[in-house]
């Protein structure tokens, strides 16, 4: 098996495939506005959806093709990937009144990716933007003090969704996160 990284202009896209690297898992990374017909998906086991520098809802911001999430493969939203995710589904995003930058406490809920993780744990904040409106289907499974929705979850669609950049490895949580991931949601081999 392999993982697609979808690439929407991250500052740190060397992180995000240092960390399935670190993990020893196969990986091939498009940017976006990819053409779903021309990719090789077979053998894929997880797709991760990357941040970036842009606004998720202005107009000519980076997009993906919505077929993307009916391929049943799980999928990890990080920061944009987030954002763009909960978009395409119905939520909304606007701009934070307090942005967040660095480590930041977060307060997680019960998930399968965040098994194993404290109640209450360090990550990397760096977003201007945050979800504002749940889409239909989803729960919010983390939040901080600035920021009332750092994680979603559709669980019958597979798809995990997070606010925060787990791919800076600051805390443990961060590997625990990968590991629940790769592992225990898309069933990689360790």
């Amino acid at each position: 098996m392999k993982a697609l990284v979808i690439d929407f202009g991250a500052e740190k896209l060397e992180l995000l495939t240092a960390a399935l690297e670190k993990f020893n898992i196969d990986y091939f990374v498009v940017r976006h506005g990819f053409s779903i017909d021309d990719v090789d998906l077979s053998d894929l086991g997880a797709i991760i959806l990357s941040g970036s520098v842009h606004c998720s809802f202005l107009p000519g911001a980076p997009d993906l093709d919505k077929r993307i999430y009916d391929l049943g493969v799980p999928v990890l939203g990080i920061c944009y990937g987030m954002q763009i995710t909960s978009i395409k589904f119905g939520g909304r995003v606007e701009k934070s009144p307090t942005p967040e930058f660095g480590a930041t406490d977060v307060q997680f809920y019960d998930s399968k990716l965040f098994e194993g993780i404290n109640k209450h744990a360090v990550v990397h904040m760096t977003h201007y933007d945050y979800v504002t409106k749940c889409p239909d289907g989803f729960t919010i499974t983390a939040k901080t003090d600035k920021c009332p929705i750092a994680a979603l979850e559709n669980k019958s669609k597979n798809l995990y969704l997070v606010q925060f950049h787990p791919e800076f490895f600051i805390g443990n949580a961060d590997t625990t996160i990968f590991k629940n991931f790769l592992f225990n949601i898309c069933n990689f081999s360790n």
